[in-house]
């Protein structure tokens, strides 16, 4: 036998120096020692050694055929290709982990169970790049762009108010366009179902959905011509499809793609004694992302015949490389026939796993096997396939095959077999099978505890005929069947409640949930198990059952109608056009298409190097050692810095804040806390190398991690401010005729921002450039300047052009990548990135404080307020910079009327990253503990709250205790409109009967109003405008930071109307630190209107200055031909405005709303909706009415966030944060936000102090979310009532998640009766 092989490439000959024998099936692997090209060879057919068929793969890119030898690591990801190898940053990236939708393209792939081509969405976050092979893709730059035109989709999401900070909006158009490209006519249901992997912080959804909706096609479906471009594009005659095994090698990591079951087979065999992976969506990175590290990927695509569906009268068999959407969709078909119309049942479960983009990619198969490699992990293919009583088949790769359960594959060691199909049959008639998901948020979440009952049932006796199937997760990783209570109900009836009740008890005792700290409560996932095996046999009764228990077993979440908004703004004013035009973002489009540009977009430069932190992995210890060894010796690898590579200060924060160290050096504080930066030639490297760096401690002391623990162990930081006095609350007190004294606890909120921290440093002649996603220019030019010891500020230079989405997380905190890229620059003389994903992100980054408030109220016989006692708390983490208690004695009165007050501010310290702003830092919570003061107050003198805010308000002409008169007060009369136009007396009427009729169901309504005062005091900001005398064009840069709130369009508006120019001649211009100096955070809801008062101010100047000129002009001359007479005139046609107001008293102005939010709960399960919100809102003459009314959508349904569904949670003995990205953290969707969405602006209410009228919006109404939160507490209250006859008042803590609401409750499963 011939023992040489011959290089393809150089013809060079080998002697491979192995004694091997015919029939030898492995494959080994070598390099050319001429021309070094991997090589890679097997015995051949005919006895001979034979080179692998193929070691590249193709693929199309927007037309373009990409092909790859794998010269890129083999672990990257499409994303990264598309980013940072072929500068498509269009496609946006955030959490890697499939969970938010910003990097969503559209894949073209060959379906093998229907033999045709499809279009599919994937996540290339998580889609690996080597899997790309044979595919046709297309992102957001191939659908539409300013120089090819726009796409239908980009336009009708930019023309309704779609996009703010517009990083989500090239995902969320991209999933509508692969929507379209496979249903041009798609019902409106379908297309919100469709959204169920994309999240918007900035939006509140309304304005998204509402453009995606006119594509249905009973709105105004894409045309023919529009329709045949999306058809066409990427439709090109190369064939990409290859017959060819595929075997790459790189860094000793291979990539394999068999093409047949006999590859895979002898790929098994020769590596089962190796690390490998099967590959097929590759989804459960996003999830588990530790898995590895895995020395060969074999990618399963490419093998036809796991792609079988298979219909028979008695038989359904699936093949393991069927995805979640396929599977799905065959379930639905087969449905129809006799005996799998539970089928049905299935494909709806299936539909709730995830989200639409890992559905098309993820299979069946893959979430099994993570089930089996991760017991814990709550699967939903297991619940619906063990439920059915399906067969798995499972081969090995000596020919043999296993069948086996679910359950019994959980047990099974997985080295070299494959999980090959799963077998369902049909199922008698007299067969029930439900199966359930409950989640912490109604879609795109894993659940909570999620079960399945399949029960033959007589249908007249209810009798129980067989050995039934009930099966719960989410319980505990051993636990699946509740095999005693099956076996107990054989032959009873479901009819008889003493058997009930007995079942009841089995069930109980046998559910025994771990406790794990990421996990809810084990007494809510208990009583919840409970409650879903009551549904099940409600359902199961339901002709025979108490009418009142009808509702329990329809879910809220499953029977949610397709939402809908509405909303009324004042008409445009014709004198100050194109001020008061509702008209979208001057960028819309762009962002639509992906041409907005981010600092995370920016091209990496030559010789570029990227950071990651090194992060402590335990809190309030000390450092012993650090061994950086295997990190430094890591391939890409430059340096790794330190404490003491700092050359000035250590400390992010620049003077007068005090100092937070950008690398701790001996005490560490908090888990997640940075040590060191790891600089390398990628991300992945830096990322990967930062792991690798081992830390030893000492000292540790079990760490502080919530404010009641810092309150117990007296941890604080100085007080912030002065006890507030206001009258004489003591005496006051002593006279009334009654106390009431209760306490709230509001919880901490993440930005969630989707474009992550980052900022670019290089080094220039003078000092430093710095590109940062900041929303506080001078704050980082100080922070680089201090960290690299320069003599002056001057030696820094700042420039941002718009961040995608900040909320205050980027005031003070973008300091910390700012400073991190600028010593990695200094030390390295390279350009240095420092970019955050989102783990590293919520490790290192605080959020909103915590506040906790202990009260007294002291009230007349009627409720009437007469003094007030706060003692408040608030967790200020490791470093009391951001605080905002001050401004919370300014707000918390609200809109009512207290004429004694005392309240003590006390700064906690907890082994937590610094908390810092997050939209309405300070003002929200003191206005939500006063509304809960209200809810207290009436529940005490059980009255309808509504009546006690009534009695309380404030009267025009009063003065608050901080000394703010209330010349301008209309609170009351918005409380009656919104009163009178909700409809809230009658449709209190209609949730008391509702209640009254439904046990297991409960509705509340909630009306709260707010007050909210503007102060100017201590704002500075500036503007500069240039006009070219060429063209007439106008340029404006400004202090402001558009943070998605619209700010550059308010301004471009007011100058056009200003100096009376089209407003497409004007062009906003990125801020930086040499034009914008000087100027204060963007934040507070201010600067829009400054900063559009300094534009008004430097019009005046240019006005002034073009005075002269206008009288040597003749009749009727044009802009340009003033301009140009001005240039020759000698005229400065540039003027620049530094504003500095200063307002007499705290408040330059007030501004009002209200807000009416009605609530449906389901008692079992603890899931809500809520059904309609009606704002009514005081905006002045809005400046621009769209972009207003946006900010107020995005605001509340932020807000409804904060008090329905996000939480936090640490690990008890390290510290570390447990809900650190998509899988546990939980903002709202699209399906979270009000059914009935209806925002109304004040209209011919011009407000004289503001800027042309207008007043502010970004965060106010946030502050009416109160609202939701009490129209929930009072389905609660009306459910305690019901269950145990308990009024007594409780405080709603927030987050009122689900698990969380059904224990407040007080469901006891001693309460599940059917008669």
């Amino acid at each position: 036998m011939s023992d040489t092989i011959k290089c393809p490439n150089c013809l060079t000959e080998h002697l491979t120096g192995l004694n091997l024998k015919p029939g030898d099936k492995r494959i080994f692997k070598g390099n050319c020692k001429k021309c070094h090209l991997p090589l890679k060879f097997k015995i051949n057919s005919s006895s001979q050694y034979g080179l692998m068929e193929q070691d590249f793969i193709t693929f199309q890119i927007n037309g373009v055929v990409n092909k790859i030898t794998g010269e890129y690591p083999l672990t990257m990801s499409l994303n990264d290709y598309l980013r940072n190898v072929l500068n498509l940053k269009g496609t946006k990236i955030m959490c890697k982990e499939g969970g938010c939708g910003s990097c969503l393209v559209n894949a073209e792939v060959f379906d093998y169970s229907t033999k045709m081509n499809k279009n599919i969405s994937i996540n290339s976050c998580l889609f690996p790049l080597y899997s790309c092979d044979g595919l046709k893709l297309t992102t957001i730059e191939g659908i539409g762009s300013k120089k090819t035109g726009f796409n239908e989709i980009q336009k009708r999401i930019g023309d309704n108010n779609g996009t703010q900070c517009g990083w989500c909006t090239p995902g969320m158009v991209m999933n509508m366009y692969n929507l379209l490209a496979e249903n041009p006519r798609p019902q409106k249901q379908e297309i919100e179902d469709s959204m169920d992997g994309n999240i918007c912080r900035c939006t509140g959804y309304r304005p998204i959905l509402t453009a995606m909706k006119s594509f249905a096609k009973d709105e105004k479906p894409i045309d023919i011509e529009d329709l045949n471009k999306i058809k066409c594009l990427n439709k090109s005659n190369v064939c990409l499809k290859s017959n060819k095994n595929v075997h790459l090698i790189q860094d000793e990591i291979e990539w394999y793609v068999p093409k047949n079951m006999k590859t895979l087979n002898e790929l098994l065999v020769q590596f089962s004694s190796i690390p490998y992976r099967l590959v097929a969506g590759n989804t459960s990175t996003g999830i588990y992302k530790s898995d590895g590290p895995y020395k060969v990927f074999i990618d399963l695509k490419s093998i036809e015949e796991l792609y079988m569906i298979e219909k028979y009268d008695s038989l359904i068999k699936i093949g393991s490389q069927v995805t979640l959407s396929s599977l799905i969709k065959a379930f639905e078909e087969f449905s129809t026939s006799p005996g799998f119309e539970y089928l049905i049942t299935l494909s709806h479960h299936l539909k709730k796993i995830a989200n639409r983009g890992v559905r098309n990619t993820g299979t069946w198969s893959g979430n099994l096997c993570m089930k089996n490699l991760h017991k814990e992990f709550p699967s939903d293919v297991f619940i619906c396939l063990e439920t059915a009583g399906a067969k798995l088949t499972v081969t090995t790769t000596d020919g043999f095959s296993k069948v086996l359960s679910p359950w019994e594959f959980f047990s099974l060691p997985l080295n070299s077999k494959l999980l090959y199909s799963v077998s369902l049959e049909p199922l008698s008639q007299d067969t029930l099978l439900r199966t359930y998901k409950i989640m912490p948020r109604s879609q795109n979440a894993h659940a909570y505890v999620n079960a399945g009952f399949k029960f033959s049932i007589d249908p007249k006796t209810k009798v129980v005929k067989s050995l039934p199937c009930i099966l719960f997760g989410g319980i505990s990783p051993e636990f699946s069947h509740a095999s005693n209570t099956e076996k107990f109900l054989v032959g009873k009836s479901l009819l008889n409640e003493s058997v009930l009740n007995s079942a009841f008890e089995l069930l109980n005792s046998e559910i025994k949930p771990n406790n794990d700290p990421v996990l809810a409560a084990p007494e809510y996932r208990r009583s919840l198990a409970l409650a879903l095996f009551y549904k099940f046999v409600l359902e199961t009764c339901q002709k025979e059952i108490n009418p009142k228990y009808l509702s329990a077993f329809q879910s809220l979440i499953d029977t949610r109608p397709l939402s809908q908004g509405s909303h009324t703004f004042p008409d445009e004013d014709p004198s100050v056009l194109p001020v008061t035009k509702p008209m979208p973002k001057l960028n819309a489009y762009l962002q639509a298409s992906g041409e907005a540009k981010y600092t995370y977009d920016n091209t990496s430069l030559k010789n570029q190097l990227e950071g990651a932190f090194v992060q402590s992995k335990l809190a309030n210890c000390r450092i012993k050692s650090i061994d950086d060894s295997l990190a430094k010796n890591y391939p890409g690898v430059v340096c790794i810095l330190y404490a003491k590579d700092i050359p000035g200060k250590n400390s992010f924060m620049p003077s007068p804040f005090p100092p937070e160290f950008l690398f701790a050096h001996d005490k560490i504080d908090y888990a997640g806390q940075a040590i060191g930066l790891v600089l390398a030639e990628s991300a992945a490297i830096a990322q990967q190398a930062s792991k690798l760096v081992k830390l030893t401690y000492e000292d540790q002391k079990p760490p502080i991690l919530n404010l009641f623990d810092g309150i117990k162990s007296s941890s604080f930081f100085p007080k912030p401010i002065d006890d507030f006095k206001f009258g004489d609350p003591d005496s006051a007190m002593k006279q009334c005729a009654h106390i009431i004294e209760g306490d709230v606890f509001l919880d901490t909120q993440a930005h969630f921002y989707m474009e992550n921290q980052n900022a670019v440093c290089m080094e220039t002649e003078d000092g430093y450039d710095v590109d940062c996603a900041t929303q506080w220019i001078d704050l980082v030019q100080g922070g680089v300047q201090e960290v690299l010891g320069l003599p002056t500020c001057n030696r820094v230079n700042v420039k941002v052009k718009q961040v995608g989405g900040a909320y205050g997380g980027k005031i003070t905190r973008a300091n910390i990548t700012a400073t991190a890229a600028a010593l990695g620059c200094f030390a390295t003389k390279r350009p240095v990135r420092v970019a955050l994903d989102l783990n590293s992100s919520f490790s290192l980054i605080g959020r909103r404080f915590p506040w906790y408030a202990k009260y007294k109220i002291g009230c007349d016989q009627n409720g009437k307020l007469i003094a007030i006692k706060i003692d408040w708390y608030c967790d200020a983490g490791n470093s009391p910079s951001d605080n905002s208690m001050p401004v919370g004695p300014s707000f918390v009165d609200n809109v009512y009327n207290c004429p004694n007050w005392f309240i003590s501010s006390n700064l906690v310290k907890t082994n937590l990253p610094a908390n810092t702003a997050v939209r309405s830092p300070g003002f929200f919570p003191a206005i939500a503990i006063m509304e809960t003061m209200i809810e207290h107050v009436s529940t005490y003198f059980k009255k309808d709250p509504f009546e006690i805010r009534q009695i309380n308000l404030y009267k025009k002409g009063d003065v608050t205790p901080i000394g703010q008169p209330l010349s301008y007060f209309n609170a009351d009369e918005l409380i009656e409109s919104i009163r009178s136009s909700s409809g809230y007396d009658q449709r209190c009427r209609e949730i008391e009967k509702f209640n009254s009729e439904n046990k297991w169901k409960k509705r509340g309504i909630s009306l709260t109003p707010i007050k909210w005062g503007i102060g100017w005091t201590g704002a500075y900001y500036n503007c500069m405008i240039s006009i070219y005398a060429k063209d007439g064009s106008v340029s404006i840069s400004h202090g402001g930071i558009e943070i998605g709130q619209g700010i550059h369009t308010k301004v471009a508006q007011i100058c056009a109307y200003e100096l009376g120019v089209p407003l497409e001649t004007i062009s906003i211009k990125p801020a930086d630190s040499f034009t914008n100096l000087n100027a204060m955070a963007t934040g507070g809801s201010i600067t829009s209107e400054l900063v559009s008062q300094a534009c008004i101010e430097c019009c005046k100047i240019i006005q002034k200055n073009l005075a002269p000129v206008r009288q040597t002009m003749p009749k009727d001359y044009t802009w340009l031909q003033l301009i140009q007479k001005a240039l020759e005139m000698g005229v400065d046609l540039a003027a620049r405005y530094w504003i500095c107001p200063k307002t007499k008293n705290p408040f330059e102005y007030c501004i009002y709303g209200a807000c009416v939010s009605e609530a449906v709960l389901d008692v079992l399960t603890g899931e809500s909706q809520i059904l309609r919100s009606d704002i009514l809102y005081d905006g002045g003459k809005c400046s621009n009415p769209l972009i207003d009314l946006g900010q107020a959508e995005g605001a509340f349904v932020m807000g409804m966030g904060f008090w329905l569904s996000e939480k936090i949670k640490h690990d008890p003995k390290s510290g570390i944060l447990l809900t650190d990205g998509t899988w546990e953290y939980k903002p709202p969707t699209t399906k979270d936000i009000p059914i009935d969405f209806r925002i109304s602006f004040l209209i011919n209410n011009p407000n004289p102090e503001g800027v042309l009228g207008s007043k502010a919006i970004g965060e106010p109404p946030l502050c009416l979310t109160p609202s939701v939160a009490f129209a929930v507490k009072r389905a609660i209250e009306a459910a305690r009532k019901e269950l145990t006859g308990d009024e007594q008042y409780f405080a709603l803590n927030s987050p009122a998640t689900v698990d969380s609401i059904q224990q407040l409750c007080s469901v006891d499963f001693k309460q599940f009766k059917i008669f």
